[in-house]
């Protein structure tokens, strides 16, 4: 896994007849593989880079999950320091899970969730903690660094934060009203979705907006189609939906 996410890499100009061209290339430090031809505005934000600068601040972490084509990355960890009870037999951590790329198709993107540890893919439910995105074009890469780490240092006063929020949907009782607009919001998802969740949402075991939390993390876990490569985007617009109510 290691290899096939954080193996070296650097970048070098390209010339022409021995003069400058608008072009730069990536390469493999280690087969001198080209991975890429760009401009030269481009920025390479190396992948290890961002996982020393997540080290520096949470120590020896751990990839949970991964993504790697040689040319986009998607890499997770779930932080174990950072567990919490939010009730008994509900524990959750912090995830962070970052996305980049050597081929200039996808800009680097860093985000910071909780993740319940009840789900068994590293999906999750709930508003992002800390979230940012960057171009690979005419920046510095050590600013760029500099400022992740900036943000995840204050990480503790998100969590607890939001975890106030999860606490505070048990307090959220499903009256009528309440019922009324979950359907309402529903019917703007993909037809599937919204008959999937109907049923259960409708079901009178459900007495508060938590117990719909829960009932919406254990569709995208189990239920919701792995398949399907729009997933990520439902799961991420059924967490605002269940948020803002």
């Amino acid at each position: 896994m290691f290899d096939e996410i954080f193996f070296p890499v650097d970048i070098k100009p390209i010339t022409k007849n021995g003069k400058p061209t608008k072009k730069t290339k990536v390469f493999r430090t280690d087969t001198h593989e080209i991975i890429s031809m760009l401009s030269d505005k481009y920025t390479l934000i190396r992948n290890i880079d961002l996982h020393n600068a997540i080290k520096d601040i949470f120590g020896d972490v751990v990839v949970n999950s991964f993504f790697s084509d040689g040319y986009k990355f998607r890499w997770d960890y779930v932080i174990p320091t950072t567990t919490r009870e939010v009730f008994p037999g509900d524990n959750v951590s912090l995830m962070i899970s970052v996305y980049n790329s050597y081929d200039g198709s996808r800009k680097l993107r860093i985000n910071a969730n909780i993740m319940r540890l009840i789900c068994s893919n590293n999906m999750r439910v709930g508003k992002s903690i800390y979230e940012d995105s960057f171009l690979h074009k005419s920046t510095d890469s050590n600013k760029i660094i500099k400022s992740i780490k900036g943000n995840l240092i204050c990480h503790n006063e998100y969590f607890d934060s939001s975890i106030h929020i999860l606490q505070g949907m048990k307090e959220r009782l499903l009256t009528m009203e309440v019922k009324a607009e979950l359907i309402k919001r529903l019917t703007s998802f993909p037809s599937y979705v919204m008959v999937d969740l109907l049923t259960k949402i409708v079901n009178p075991e459900n007495k508060n907006l938590y117990d719909i939390y829960n009932v919406i993390t254990s569709y995208t876990t189990h239920d919701l189609d792995i398949k399907n490569s729009n997933r990520e985007d439902v799961a991420e617009d059924l967490n605002k939906m269940i948020i803002s109510i």
